[in-house]
């Protein structure tokens, strides 16, 4: 039996090195495509993503220059003392950063986010005429029924209020505070996985110069509450894995902000995903059931909250709606070129389902066809399609500002003349290059922490292999995904907030070690 026990704890480790060592190479493929080339949109209207070399010399030169004065400024910060007043500074940053957005950046709910945003009003008004078989939005996405439901209880409390104002103004307020949210569960899971004062001091400055971040705080979608939400139960799953035991408080809390997750933002599954392989391999090292328990009801629930949602709501208006764009069209449509990038929207998916009757077996048809012409096209031509994936992977995950421009482009005019530069004139380049050397910075120490856990890991100097590379399998899997699914740099933003906590490990590690060189060298 305990042999047994043994050969399944060191399946478990292997499993992980294994899953580390494709998350690492993946990392690799994304640093090197952040060193060398930047892919961003010149024009706000048509959104191409566009391609353009960098000079690996300087863009190395200017990422360690911040690299050195990031640690430089952790070796004078990072006193408990100083660690409390930059934690709190940080809080204040994201509130007034936040607050100069909704005033002089005047963003506004466009595309899907309109559209959700409006039944979310229709909602709050008691109008459930957008559960409908075929004259409604959500019989082509109907996963978008927990952020409308999310949205329209927002509105409907801010109804209350003796106030009016379009509701979206104080949905930005809250997802302001969200966003300190995300900070806060970001410093409490960076302290869980490394107490160490240098790499908490180094996640605060990283996290305070974060600028897309700060510019989807203005963008009323899922995004923002799902990170924060991510953040959390991330946060709370941890504390209780490495704790060993059962604490129903850590549990209840992770499993709740999990499924919230997903119910706002259904992409936030390959979140769930990763934390069920996760336990999957806590179970086989050490025999924890309450961790197995919990993968089971965690999926279960992350799984079942959208359909039952939707039943929930078909149930009281006695209508339907369908079961919207397949899958199988998000393929095809993935493996095509794109108005705005290869394997972007190019609105096959909308079309082909339309076309076919909002009917999903024919549409699935079209779609499977779809597939095996651009199939054979890949094989008769290889180097087409080494092009097509290489600028897929290029255009989501070395867009430095994950489309935040385009995201909250929309404005309801009076944008001050800074943003109306930072959106489409001289402040956007600045801006591009400035997220760049932050993208090339965060790609950087990621890599390097696994590349640092990986060789502990082999060695078999590193506890908590499973938990500690939670985060990097989320990663892996958002990179697999969105190969083989519709691109967008937007969807890369949530799995860059994840990468933010490695790199500051990674960096604050280096703050460490040289501090502990100067003192050496002190006393010799």
């Amino acid at each position: 039996m305990k042999d047994s026990t043994n050969q399944l704890g060191t399946i478990s480790k292997v499993l992980t090195i294994l899953a580390v060592i494709i998350g690492t190479l993946i990392l690799g493929v994304c640093a090197f495509g952040a060193f060398t080339k930047t892919t961003y949109a010149d024009n706000m209207a048509a959104q191409m993503m566009l391609e353009k070399a960098d000079n690996i010399m300087l863009t190395s030169l200017l990422t360690g220059v911040v690299v050195i004065s990031i640690v430089l400024l952790v070796l004078f910060l990072s006193s408990e003392k100083n660690i409390n007043k930059m934690f709190i500074a940080g809080i204040v940053w994201y509130i007034v950063a936040g607050a100069i957005m909704i005033f002089f950046g005047r963003s506004v709910p466009g595309a899907d986010a309109l559209t959700v945003y409006r039944m979310g009003e229709m909602f709050a008004n008691n109008d459930l005429s957008f559960i409908n078989p075929t004259e409604s939005y959500l019989s082509y996405y109907p996963q978008q029924i927990g952020l409308t439901t999310f949205l329209g209880m927002l509105i409907k409390i801010l109804k209350i209020l003796p106030y009016t104002f379009a509701y979206y103004h104080a949905i930005k307020i809250l997802y302001v505070l969200l966003n300190c949210a995300s900070f806060v569960f970001g410093c409490l899971l960076i302290r869980e996985l490394q107490n160490d004062n240098k790499v908490t001091m180094t996640y605060i400055i990283l996290s305070m110069i974060n600028l897309p971040f700060i510019m989807y705080s203005s963008f009323i979608y899922g995004e923002i509450p799902s990170i924060a939400l991510l953040l959390g139960a991330i946060y709370f799953f941890t504390k209780y894995v490495k704790e060993k035991g059962i604490a129903p408080l850590n549990m209840v809390l992770s499993l709740a902000m999990f499924v919230a997750a997903v119910w706002i933002r259904k992409n936030s599954l390959i979140f769930i995903i990763a934390v069920l392989i996760v336990c999957i391999l806590v179970f086989l090292e050490s025999k924890r059931a309450d961790v197995l328990l919990f993968a089971i009801i965690c999926g279960a629930c992350c799984f079942l909250v959208i359909p039952l949602t939707l039943k929930m709501y078909e149930n009281k208006t006695g209508s339907q709606v369908n079961d919207g764009v397949t899958a199988t069209s998000y393929f095809a449509m993935a493996m095509q070129e794109g108005g705005r990038g290869p394997g972007w929207y190019n609105g096959f998916n909308y079309d082909t389902y339309t076309e076919a009757g909002m009917d999903a077996a024919k549409a699935n048809e079209v779609s499977k066809a779809a597939i095996k012409e651009r199939t054979e096209y890949f094989k008769s031509n290889p180097s087409e399609c080494y092009k097509f994936y290489k600028g897929k992977i290029l255009t989501q995950w070395a867009d430095p500002t994950y489309a935040s421009c385009q995201a909250t482009y929309a404005e309801y005019g009076g944008r001050s003349k800074f943003f109306v530069s930072v959106y489409e004139g001289n402040l956007y380049n600045a801006y591009i290059e400035i997220c760049n050397i932050y993208q090339n910075l965060i790609y950087l120490g990621a890599l390097l922490w696994a590349v640092a856990f990986l060789v502990s890991a082999l060695k078999g100097k590193k506890r908590d292999l499973q938990i500690d590379s939670l985060l990097l399998i989320v990663v892996t899997g958002g990179f697999l995904f969105h190969i083989i699914w519709e691109a967008n740099s937007r969807y890369i933003f949530p799995y860059a907030q994840m990468l933010l906590i490695y790199a500051a490990i990674s960096i604050g590690t280096l703050a460490g070690k040289m501090s502990m060189g100067s003192k050496n060298s002190d006393r010799d």
